[in-house]
């Protein structure tokens, strides 16, 4: 049978294990915390369509030509590839648009856009 001074260090012991230094308390609640934080958002995310805006980037393998690359990047002042394709495609598309806004002050035929013979005809 144990003795009462071998009960008391025990207990004490045991005290000492599950009474924490007031740092190490707020630490474990703030990482308790956290834990349930990043539980939330992981339900969330999980609840969204799967149709996510990861959906509409493609990872694509192309052979480009350097030398074009660089004049481009070089035009347009980007620093990296994907913000010179970026830039790129931002460039065409608004090029369309004023294609489109000149063809129609000038009541001109949109369908001429669709033909790029056409286009280099129309716009020199």
């Amino acid at each position: 049978m144990p003795s009462e001074s071998t009960k008391r260090s025990a207990a004490t012991r045991t005290d000492r294990v599950t009474d924490r230094h007031p740092v190490s308390t707020a630490f474990h609640r703030l990482e308790d915390s956290l834990y349930c934080r990043l539980e939330r958002a992981l339900q969330k995310l999980s609840s969204l369509p799967s149709w996510d805006i990861l959906a509409t980037v493609t990872k694509r393998l192309i052979d480009v030509d350097d030398e074009k690359l660089e004049a481009v990047r070089q035009l347009l002042g980007t620093a990296t590839l994907k913000a010179t394709v970026d830039e790129a495609f931002d460039e065409v598309l608004a090029l369309a648009e004023r294609r489109r806004a000149l063809l129609a002050e000038r009541s001109g035929d949109a369908s001429l856009l669709a033909d790029p013979d056409a286009r280099r005809t129309a716009w020199g």
